[in-house]
């Protein structure tokens, strides 16, 4: 990776990304073809991501692995649980998919629902199997702004170590307390609950419950649950890859989630 990124072409690249993914993952089911097309469209077209995927390309026999399950009524598909691994099986389904089918609802095991319903169907086969696979990208691309520079934020954060200490650097002053590391989660934490008062999107009470949870611990200047803090990670970028916030929400979001992926 060059050590030189230009943040803010990052930042475009990964708002285009989540608007691509986004059309896919809350396709009409008889749209899906086309969005599936659009979004292997803007991956491959897109250097830096498609290099993510070529370096970390792992041969499948997707053919045969699509083919069992399109004729087993009770057959998944077998996705590893590496996740790059995952992240390259699940790019080969979905191009044999746009290589070999007209209509995406049809080579979808009808294991991933037992619905009748065929949006359903493509829901959940986009909820358990298209979903991780645009997270994981979008993690690599956080993981590259992370690395660039985050120019937008007024009180940089820079984790140094495994204690839990850190700099916070302002107008070239350093501090180094948990104090005010937990400080700062608090208010973007603050910021981002309150940014989520006017959002609409599924279960959102739980996600505020388990926010004011860990607000909580912070202002008490306590250490969150890891679990709990993992589980957030997962579900602010699940909402901010199907298109569910606002640009403001989102910006506020992402800062929250650099936060928490620093603690590990």
């Amino acid at each position: 990776m060059e050590s030189n990124i230009d943040v803010k072409a990052l930042k475009k690249i990964s708002l285009n990304y989540r608007v691509a993914a986004s059309r896919l993952l809350k396709t009409n089911f008889e749209d899906g073809m086309a969005n599936l097309k659009r979004f292997l469209l803007f991956i491959d077209n897109q250097p830096i991501i498609k290099k993510f995927i070529d370096d970390n390309f792992f041969e499948f026999d997707v053919e045969k692995e699509v083919r069992e399950c399109e004729t087993s009524y009770n057959l998944l598909y077998s996705i590893p649980t590496e996740p790059l691994n995952e992240l390259s099986f699940v790019y080969q389904i979905l191009k044999y998919y746009s290589e070999n089918y007209n209509n995406y609802l049809d080579p979808i095991p009808e294991a991933y629902s037992r619905d009748r319903s065929l949006q359903k169907h493509v829901d959940e086969f986009n909820k358990r199997v298209v979903m991780p696979f645009v997270n994981l990208i979008n993690t690599f691309l956080e993981e590259l702004y992370i690395e660039g520079g985050d120019a937008a934020l007024s009180n940089p954060i820079t984790i140094n170590n495994q204690s839990g200490q850190v700099n916070l650097a302002q107008h070239n002053s350093n501090i180094t307390a948990t104090q005010n590391l937990n400080t700062e989660a608090a208010k973007i934490l603050e910021k981002f609950i309150a940014a989520l008062q006017v959002e609409k999107f599924d279960n959102k009470d739980e996600l505020k419950e388990m926010l004011e949870s860990v607000l909580a611990d912070f202002r008490q200047n306590s250490t969150p649950d890891k679990t709990t803090i993992s589980t957030l990670i997962n579900k602010i970028n699940n909402i901010i890859a199907l298109g569910e916030l606002s640009v403001g929400a989102i910006e506020t979001g992402k800062k929250l989630l650099k936060f928490f992926n620093g603690m590990f």
